[in-house]
């Protein structure tokens, strides 16, 4: 695998260089040379310890060369935890459909002709779910990009200008970095898309059957996430903590090999002094040890012969295994508790969750909306298929991605209920109402619904009428204590 991996790289690496040539740009030819020098001016650093005299890397069967696209899409299909690494984010920044306004949030208008037209194409074409995808895929390598079809446009290598309506757009499709590789380079400095890609070679179809395009960056929406000096190449998620799934892999599958050989040692033969044994002997010995290991039978004819039993050992790899895991959480930014589901039967503490939550909400707004739902947007409104913002801008309202369960809310107004409780003791005078109370701190609506009151003196046997004020307060708390307790 590591030897075709690297002739494949090395062989997509040629054919870039050589595509540079026959378009005859020679700073894209010099640049790809010098990126291919650093490469393996940085490669060679890897690892390296003592003025190169230790080269840990080698010891520890890591590559010395950065991974391609073919390592990590590997890992991915066939390791579980990176799976879960490059899936997980993806996941939970798109598990709920946001909501693009007409207008800042707050003063947003509703059911404007550009609100309707964005849920229409998006619900037609399956654009959320598409997004979802391309933003796995840009994970796995260093970039994604969605292709964007149109009725009656076939030629896919000129530049898409205007469409008749949003119906003209048909379809929308998700190619990785594999699949679409980038086939020239922007090189007008005077162009606002300067040293950014300008047609891509994509490759679309199974295995069994390939179809190739070449398709113009103004059809597609380039994905990479992590982008540093340009906004071309992003950091694969597996990136980092490449070399600890490689130790994950040798502790995981090294602890199931030895504990397959150590769990029953098996046992040796002792040949007494005065014992001989023939060839046709050792040969019936040797058969009845094979059909005993395998199971096939469960006693050996030992005239002459003492056998021990070895016993046997377990292995335990938990706590390699823990430090591996809390590596790749610190490093991935996925909590511990969260990337394995459980630990120890525990289930994500509040900080894990409210930790993780902030980040995806991060991820939300500075990757999710600028480099999906704003650009497709804007490339929409530019082909005509979306009319413009009534109030000239838009904005992208999310789901909460964190919510306290019943049990929390009700501990919440618990605390606040105690609280009112002494302000008003304080003051003479009660300073929240009931209606207002049950509206703020109970799942009750605030409307139409039988007074909290109510229905606990109801419950007690006695009018709501025959309480005090205090007396109210102190069931409204009692109720809220029973609520926390789950009773």
């Amino acid at each position: 695998m590591g030897k075709q991996t690297t002739m494949s790289a090395a062989i997509r690496r040629q054919r870039r260089i050589r595509n540079a040539h026959r378009r005859n740009v020679p700073a894209l030819t010099a640049n790809v040379r010098s990126v291919l020098s650093q490469r393996l001016s940085l490669a060679g650093r890897h690892g390296s310890q003592f003025s190169g005299a230790r080269d840990l890397y080698s010891a520890l069967g890591y590559p010395k060369d950065d991974p391609d696209f073919l390592d990590y899409m590997a890992r991915y299909t066939r390791q579980d935890i990176a799976g879960t690494i490059v899936d997980f984010p993806a996941e939970e920044t798109w598990r709920d459909v946001p909501e693009v306004k007409d207008g800042r949030e707050k003063d947003a208008s509703t059911d404007t002709p550009f609100e309707t037209e964005w849920r229409t194409l998006a619900k037609r074409i399956k654009l959320w779910r598409n997004f979802e995808k391309a933003d796995k895929l840009a994970g796995v390598g260093q970039y994604a990009i969605l292709l964007f079809g149109v009725a009656g446009d076939a030629d896919l290598s000129t530049p898409l200008e205007r469409v008749p309506s949003a119906d003209s757009i048909l379809y929308v499709r998700p190619y990785s970095e594999d699949n679409a590789e980038i086939e020239s380079i922007e090189d007008d400095a005077g162009n606002r898309r300067f040293g950014l890609p300008k047609t891509y070679r994509v490759s679309m179809g199974t295995n069994g059957q390939k179809l190739q395009r070449i398709v113009h960056a103004s059809r597609v929406l380039h994905i990479a996430e992590n982008a540093l000096e340009n906004d071309i190449y992003g950091r694969p998620r597996l990136q980092r903590v490449f070399n600890r799934l490689m130790d994950l892999e040798k502790v995981v599958g090294g602890s199931s090999e030895a504990t397959w050989l150590l769990i029953r040692k098996g046992f040796a033969l002792d040949l007494a002094p005065d014992a001989e044994m023939s060839e046709s002997d050792t040969a019936d010995l040797e058969e009845q040890l094979d059909e005993y290991t395998h199971g096939i039978r469960r006693f050996l004819k030992t005239r002459g012969l003492t056998p021990h039993d070895l016993g046997s050992d377990v292995v335990d790899p938990t706590g390699i295994v823990d430090v591996l895991m809390s590596l790749v959480a610190a490093t991935t930014g996925i909590p511990k508790r969260i990337l394995m589901g459980s630990e120890r039967g525990e289930l994500a503490s509040t900080q894990d969750a409210t930790s993780w939550a902030g980040r995806i909400a991060r991820r939300r707004t500075v990757y999710a909306e600028t480099t999906f739902i704003d650009e497709a947007i804007r490339r929409f409104m530019s082909w005509g298929a979306l009319p413009a913002p009534v109030s000239g801008e838009w904005s992208t309202v999310w789901q909460p991605l964190f919510e306290m369960s019943e049990a929390e809310k009700a501990q919440v107004a618990v605390n606040w209920a105690d609280a009112f409780e002494r302000v008003t003791n304080a003051a003479g005078q009660p300073v929240i109402g009931v209606e207002e109370f049950r509206e703020m701190f109970t799942p009750l609506p605030a409307k139409g619904a039988p007074d909290v009151v109510a229905t606990v003196a109801g419950v007690v046997g006695n009018s709501a009428d025959a309480y005090s004020p205090a007396e109210m307060r102190a069931m409204i708390t009692a109720a809220s204590r029973i609520l926390a307790r789950g009773e």
